[in-house]
């Protein structure tokens, strides 16, 4: 099982993001073992740790064991309930290190000893194993390295050298793409986005949100970050309409029912932050503060909500309800420091109009144990900007202007650092990476298309050869006038029918069924059309009534057993209990409902179902006002699948 934990760094300019790391190695269980239920017990539910050390000896190959034995020890750890287990676990997989000398299994020894210690914040000892690791590097298979360098990237990160943690996490997500990896890949994307977020390079950090955002989510958590830190990023780069249009499409992410509170929370932040910037009114602005505060805003996310609700007063010229927010919150952005030093703005806006007095001790005992380094400069620049503020209240304004130089030298060294980054050819290398994902992703859709379509696609070329020769046949009759009308018509239902087979080498497998009823009803109008035309008896016009009889009888390649219809009806009852407005509905909005899911057109359905097409647009006009308030705006009938 993958597990991920989710961290809450204490850095400046956080509260409205977050990162999260890597912590176990991914399992390579595809193999015939897998499928064994005995197998399957062990590696997802199995705790003992003498039959998980049994397995662990029955498995010859290193590295799908060693994957196994990491992984075991994670699910133990992580579940304090068996703590104990994880302990002995890892003291069978210290002895077994040192009498077993497979340079693989010692990678995956090592780096989740590193891992260890970094959780327990023991940097010291991280670097250790990390060193002990580096000569056995050549042997590393490719998920060890890529979650080894995401804890090495976290390592540095959290050691406040950012550069060489973006260098290291670019490297990396090059290395995942070369190897076609997909599982790490979203990983590195978003703790490289975050590092890039810390610096203040906000376009690429949301660069790599967005690619992230096109993998699969394992949970509703997963997501919820993911896209509060691309929210943040696109905040921070003044993107607050494409902040509204995600949020429109993901409104589901600020409900706490469908995922973790703080992060919804956190989400619906990142949203008011953007609403803030965007002329929104005042009303709408408020309304989302009001569900904000219908439940306990948590700690971490407190000084946020401080940030934008001040923000809001002075937009409303609510001056005393400023006054009162800050004055009753002193005490909380003393003792939350530096997590809370972000409120510089609405600190300055109280100090320059008298509202309130800041202590300049409380703020600086703190400032003096901050150490100035890439992460800290904008953190040094604010409180600086605070100093500045709380002396030229006091009237001191050669102190005043003493600090704000000292603001003025770390906004400097925050730039000289963007410059770096800009100069290290960042962009060429995301931009080269976003080109190569998205090569990935087509390749893969024409190659499922084509696994899909490839018999559906012969069978549109030999009927759409007959169909063009036919016409071609029909043209040469053109001379006489009184057949005209009668053969421009034909000619017109045959265009029509070819550009609807050519179609449908695009639809889905269960879709070829209904298709194929469609082709042979259009066949017996044909026929029926040459029996009672003027040319019935010419011989040419006799052949083809024989050709398409004969292709009435030829039975399509159909992948698999044939599916009834009443099967393609049944399967899709799941959605009267996914979507309660339907349970009203009777069986022929149903069988329309299910045929636009297989994107049938109005027409087709209409032919199907021996109904009347107006009526068939009724129906499904009905349906889609019903639906949208579950589904939102622009969605197609496919994505109730």
């Amino acid at each position: 099982m993958n597990l991920l934990r989710f961290i809450k760094t204490s850095i400046n300019n956080r509260q409205n993001l977050f990162i999260f790391l890597l912590l176990t190695f991914l399992m390579s269980n595809c193999g015939e073992n897998a499928r064994l239920e005995s197998d399957s017990y062990m590696r997802k539910k199995s705790t003992n740790v003498d039959s998980i050390w049994g397995y662990f000896e029955s498995q010859t190959d290193v590295v799908k064991r060693s994957e196994f034995v990491m992984n075991k020890y994670n699910q133990l750890s992580q579940n304090p309930k068996y703590s104990d287990s994880a302990v002995k676990l890892l003291k069978k997989l210290t002895k077994f290190a040192k009498s077993n000398p497979d340079p693989k299994f010692l990678c995956y020894y090592f780096s989740l000893q590193k891992n260890i210690a970094f959780l327990s914040n023991n940097l010291e000892q991280a670097w250790y194993w990390h060193n002990k690791r580096v000569p056995f590097e050549p042997f590393a298979p490719v998920n060890n390295k890529l979650s080894d360098d995401i804890i090495t990237g976290n390592m540095l990160y959290f050691e406040s050298k950012i550069d060489s943690a973006i260098s290291l996490l670019q490297r990396t997500l090059n290395f995942s793409i070369k190897e076609k990896d997909t599982f790490y890949r979203q990983t590195l994307l978003i703790n490289l986005g975050s590092a890039y977020y810390d610096v203040g390079f906000y376009g690429a950090s949301s660069n790599c949100f967005s690619q992230a955002s096109l993998f699969s989510f394992p949970t509703i958590e997963y997501k919820q970050v993911l896209y509060t830190n691309l929210l943040a990023s696109l905040n921070a780069e003044r993107k607050h309409k494409e902040v509204l249009k995600i949020v429109n499409k993901n409104s589901v992410l600020m409900k706490a029912s469908s995922g973790r509170q703080d992060l919804a929370q956190l989400f619906r932040l990142n949203y008011i932050s953007a609403l803030l910037s965007s002329n929104t009114d005042i009303s709408v602005i408020k309304s989302q503060f009001d569900y904000v505060e219908r439940s306990v805003i948590d700690d971490h996310l407190k000084s946020f909500y401080l940030l934008l609700k001040g923000r809001f007063l002075r937009l409303s010229n609510d001056i005393p309800g400023f006054q009162k927010l800050y004055t009753e919150n002193l005490a909380f952005i003393y003792e939350n420091q530096p997590n809370t030093i972000d409120n510089v703005e609405g600190l300055k806006f109280g100090l320059s109009q008298g509202l309130f007095t800041v202590s300049f001790n409380e703020f600086h005992k703190e400032y003096v144990k901050i150490t100035p380094s890439e992460t800290n400069y904008l953190l040094l620049s604010n409180y600086a900007d605070i100093f500045s503020s709380i002396k030229k209240s006091e009237g001191n304004i050669a102190e005043s202007k003493s600090w704000e130089q000292v603001s003025d030298k770390f906004m400097l060294k925050m730039s000289q650092v963007s410059d770096e980054l800009q100069n290290s050819n960042i962009q060429k290398e995301m931009e080269k990476v976003r080109i190569l994902q998205i090569l990935d992703q087509q390749k893969y859709q024409i190659e499922k298309a084509e696994i899909k379509g490839n018999w559906l696609l012969a069978l549109s070329v030999v009927f759409g050869a007959l169909l063009i020769s036919t016409a071609l046949f029909l043209y040469q009759f053109n001379i006489n006038k009184k057949k005209e009308l009668s053969i421009l018509e034909l000619e017109s239902e045959l265009k029509e029918k070819e550009l609807d087979m050519l179609k449908q080498n695009q639809e889905r497998q269960q879709n070829t069924v209904f298709t194929s009823k469609l082709i042979l009803t259009k066949i017996d109008e044909l026929i029926l059309k040459i029996k009672n035309s003027n040319l019935s008896n010419n011989p040419t016009m006799v052949d083809i009534k024989i050709e398409l009889e004969r292709l009435k009888g030829v039975e399509l390649p159909i992948e698999g057993e044939t599916i009834e219809e009443s099967d393609i009806f049944e399967k899709y009852q799941y959605l009267s209990e996914k979507f309660p407005s339907l349970t009203e509905m009777n069986s022929t909005s149903y069988k329309i409902l299910v045929l636009s899911i297989l994107d049938n057109a109005p027409k087709d359905i209409a032919n199907l179902l021996n109904l009347n097409m107006q009526y068939v647009r009724n129906v499904r006009s009905k349906l889609k006002k019903e639906l949208s308030e579950q589904m939102g705006e622009n969605w197609d009938w496919p994505d109730l699948a």
